[in-house]
């Protein structure tokens, strides 16, 4: 396969992944100290998070570009193809709310509610129904659906997330995990930060160390040591990671989501569609869609969710200034499934198992992008977990 595309490098060489801590910027972004040291953070560093893959090169595993930045601006067609991406994708979505059952039915699939599974494992939990194998068009719309939920997301100038990751199957679902409450608006830079390591003991769940912004001042808070103050803009470039929904930013031009979308859809193989149907929750309807990131090979080198943010990079969104980091590793694959308003096209909630070389970790995501962002201005003297409120798939 020919080699992986080389997209714009940062501005910034001296943090190369987009995820360090950036200079003085927009919306006050910098600058900052290192990320601290104290708490140490919790497992392996992250591929995508903060620092290319071991024994690759700097730029996310695809070297320093040699001589100008290759950017040829957006693909040939690109906004073409993204105007027949919007408009099979309205359309899709207009047919699946209306036809409903009858739309399934000629699909060959209904309203299914499984958890996303890698390939070759088993589903630890009994789903309440099951999505049947859709013909290529159910695969196609799926897609397309996708597609232009992700730009719709990447539009949005305020989000506000809930989420929960699970490293390890063992600890899904109900061991050791992460909870974060977050927010951000990327016009302002008002930034709501509340993430909180859990540690399950005894089927009893604890607090092991809490980190929050309070304005911008990063606080940790440990049940040894209570709160602590470390100096340094909040969240520091590794934390950035868990603003949005760790693959996908927010606050994008037209311009730059129409190249961000317009990439990963010409990147053949990486995003694949896989099934499609309407549930309700809580009295609303919701297009359910699946969808399969499979890593794809340049050269020996392997980039799976990595291209995520590949594809801002040809967008040549800053990410030196702009709030951004993978949380996930640079040649993982992803099995997702999220639920998307038909009405707003932007998601409500996802699961998304990422499976690679050693790794399992559930991501679980609620998303919010009608609110305010609230920022922090009292530290509780105690923390509480926070609690998602959607159902995990097979609930």
């Amino acid at each position: 396969m020919s080699p992986r595309p080389v997209p714009p490098p940062p501005h910034d060489p001296r943090f190369p992944g987009g995820y360090g801590p950036p200079p003085a910027g927009r919306n006050g972004w910098g600058p900052q100290a290192p990320p601290p040291q104290y708490p140490p953070p919790q497992g392996p560093p992250r591929h995508g998070g903060y620092g290319p893959p071991p024994g690759l090169p700097p730029y996310g595993g695809y070297g320093p570009p040699q001589g100008p930045p290759p950017y040829p601006g957006p693909p040939r067609g690109g906004r073409g193809r993204l105007a027949i991406i919007v408009g099979a994708v309205v359309v899709a979505l207009a047919v699946v709310i209306a036809g409903g059952v009858v739309y399934l039915q000629r699909s060959g699939g209904e309203a299914g509610n499984e958890r996303p599974q890698a390939d070759g494992t088993t589903p630890t939990a009994t789903p309440s129904a099951s999505a049947s194998p859709s013909p290529t068009a159910g695969r196609d719309a799926a897609r397309a659906a996708y597609l232009e939920s992700l730009r719709q997301q990447a539009l949005q100038p305020v989000v506000n997330v809930t989420r929960e990751v699970y490293e390890g199957e063992e600890s899904y679902p109900d061991g050791d995990h992460k909870a974060v409450i977050s927010g951000i608006d990327y016009k302002t830079g008002a930034v709501r930060m509340e993430k909180t390591d859990v540690t399950v003991k005894a089927g009893k769940s604890e607090v092991s160390d809490s980190m929050w912004c309070r304005g911008r001042s990063e606080q940790w808070f440990l049940s040894t040591v209570r709160w602590s103050q470390v100096d340094v803009t909040c969240p520091s470039g590794l934390y950035q990671m868990y603003l949005n929904d760790g693959l996908v930013t927010g606050g994008l031009t037209k311009e730059e989501a129409d190249v961000f979308v317009g990439k990963l859809n010409g990147w053949e193989g990486l995003v694949r569609g896989r099934g499609m149907s309407v549930v309700t929750r809580n009295g609303k309807q919701y297009v359910r869609l699946e969808i399969k990131v499979v890593p794809l090979r340049f050269d020996g080198l392997v980039a799976g969710a990595g291209m995520f943010m590949d594809a801002l990079k040809w967008a040549e969104v800053d990410l030196t200034t702009h709030p951004y980091g993978l949380l996930l590793y640079d040649d993982s694959s992803l099995d997702i499934v999220r639920y998307v308003d038909p009405k707003t096209r932007l998601p409500a909630y996802m699961e998304m198992l990422e499976t690679g070389e050693d790794t399992w970790i559930m991501h679980r995501v609620e998303y919010d992008f009608t609110h305010p962002v609230v920022e922090t201005t009292k530290l509780p003297k105690t923390i509480n977990i926070p609690r998602m409120t959607w159902p995990r798939e097979g609930e």
